[in-house]
């Protein structure tokens, strides 16, 4: 008769003959995709290399044109802080002369509205002035008539 421990050896034995079976069938899976790559290498080594060798110059080229454009960006750089200042300034002066146009404008206008005002009042007055000379000769005339 079986007891419990040989019905779970039997268990584990046939759990522990599946996992070998399953681990046979992963690793005859995994050869041949090895196989595969290295079919594929084998094709395309020449390729390989080449491109090896290639990213080597490419790399040497990198390295090349930072260093040229590290050099350019350090020639340059003070010319761009001249530029910046003198834009800077540029943009001060400007800012005074428009300070400068606006307050001759503003004394302009005021000088025409007060010159307006002035003539407007030395018309009335001539006016007026007119009126009575007129008036005058009228009355001159009236004397010269009678």
């Amino acid at each position: 008769m079986l007891n419990i421990i040989d019905v779970f050896t039997i268990i584990v034995l046939i759990c522990l003959a599946i996992f070998l079976i399953v681990l046979v069938v992963f690793l005859i899976k995994l050869m041949g995709t090895i196989k595969q790559v290295n079919s594929i290498i084998d094709k395309n080594r020449t390729e390989i290399d080449m491109s090896l060798r290639k990213t080597q110059e490419v790399m040497e080229n990198v390295a090349g044109i930072t260093d040229k454009t590290d050099r350019i960006i350090g020639d340059i750089s003070p010319e761009v802080k001249s530029i910046v200042t003198s834009t800077n300034k540029t943009m001060s002066n400007v800012e005074n002369l428009v300070e400068d146009v606006t307050d001759t404008v503003d004394f302009v206008s005021e000088s025409v509205v007060d010159t307006t005002d002035t003539i407007r009042t030395n018309i009335t007055n001539y006016s007026g002035y007119a009126t009575y000379i007129l008036d005058i000769i009228n009355y001159i005339r009236s004397l010269f008539k009678k």
